[in-house]
């Protein structure tokens, strides 16, 4: 399990430099910025220092009033798989693996220089 942070916006607003100082105690930079409630990669940002890091937490709560902050993992590779349904008709998409250089593109270009490469099973 990753080191990581939580907190709600209303924590946030009442004392933002204690989560900053919260988040650099338990994460070292890069981290990586989630609004809770997602389940794609919308509103997610890398942040390198507090400045970013502060944008980031903004942009993630525009989507979730509960934000997750973490240690990036260098060398991540992301698979994607959708689920469709609800419990007794849940349906799994085709798989895909994002390719990109560097760290991941995340936040407003996170589709942007991305290809999936899909795989033709369907396995929950």
């Amino acid at each position: 399990m990753l080191d990581a942070v939580l907190f709600t916006g209303r924590e946030y607003t009442a004392g933002p430099e204690k989560i900053w100082e919260k988040v650099e105690a338990a994460c070292p930079y890069p981290v990586i910025v989630k609004p809770v409630n997602l389940g794609s990669s919308v509103g997610i940002s890398r942040a390198g220092d507090r400045e970013e890091l502060k944008a980031a937490v903004d942009e993630a709560l525009s989507y979730s009033g509960r934000i997750l902050v973490e240690r990036a993992v260098p060398h991540l590779r992301e698979i994607n798989c959708a689920v469709l349904g609800d419990y007794d008709t849940a349906e799994a998409s085709v798989r895909g693996a994002v390719e990109r250089g560097g760290h991941p593109q995340l936040s407003g270009q996170v589709y942007a220089g991305r290809r999936l490469q899909g795989r033709q099973d369907r396995r929950p």
